[in-house]
């Protein structure tokens, strides 16, 4: 598989809620290193997209031809959703579409007595892992997740797969994670029993939904007018 080198930085959203969660993420329980979305649109090709990491930098090598926003609503325990969107600007459509978002987490910034497992999920496919060994296992097998858990010695990776069949120019694919003290979700928790669950799901809005939606009304408008006609 080819992870691309070339850097590329591609902000649209609310990058500035990133860089304010990055300087706030160790005053709660639940410890945010960096969020990431690994994004391959034909199966061989990855790309990364990591909008929030603690050093308020973030990265992308994703390319110009897909637009990327993020956005994060987040509590000052690090409790709430995370979105990331990518939108098809090349032209093309393409079918065998493969996205992983990760969460880079710990508890209470040590992580020492850390454990996680699966309390179940919305994604296509799912693994818990160390972050790093997560990113090169895509680097060499590429954007695939084999439902297992891995205890990490430090942070987890919280990794949700999703499979999407097609996206065509001009739309767009929404990604909506949660992180809350309830399931459910990856599991991540420690001997003190503080908990984060990390669940996640996606939309794909059509670009030709509004104008469908706008054309049914119009027809629906014409035919009262001609049942009105009628009747008079």
């Amino acid at each position: 598989m080819k992870i691309s080198s070339k850097f590329r930085t591609i902000r649209t959203g609310l990058y500035i809620s990133g860089l304010l969660l990055s300087t706030t993420s160790q005053a709660g329980l639940v410890d945010i290193f960096s969020f990431s979305s690994f994004f391959s649109p034909n199966g061989t090709d990855v790309y990364v997209d990591t909008p929030l990491d603690n050093y308020g930098i973030g990265y992308s090598d994703v390319p110009y031809q897909f637009v990327t926003s993020f956005t994060s609503s987040l509590d000052s325990y690090n409790y709430g959703t995370l979105r990331w969107d990518i939108k098809n600007k090349s032209g093309n459509t393409f079918t065998d579409i493969h996205i992983i978002g990760v969460l880079d987490a710990v508890i209470d910034f040590y992580g020492d007595d850390d454990y996680a497992y699966n309390a179940g999920n919305s994604a296509d496919s799912w693994e818990i892992n160390d972050s790093y060994d997560l990113a090169g296992n895509f680097y060499y097998y590429g954007l695939t997740l084999n439902n297992s858990v891995t205890q990490a010695f430090f942070s987890h990776g919280l990794a949700l797969g999703f499979n999407i069949g097609e996206f065509s120019h001009g739309s767009v694919l929404s990604f909506t994670y949660t992180l809350k003290d309830y399931g459910p979700g990856l599991h991540l928790t420690d001997n003190y029993y503080t908990d984060l669950y990390f669940d996640g799901t996606y939309q794909v809005p059509e670009p030709g939904s509004l104008l469908l939606f706008t054309t049914i009304l119009f027809g629906a408008g014409v035919s009262l007018r001609r049942r009105l006609k009628i009747n008079s």
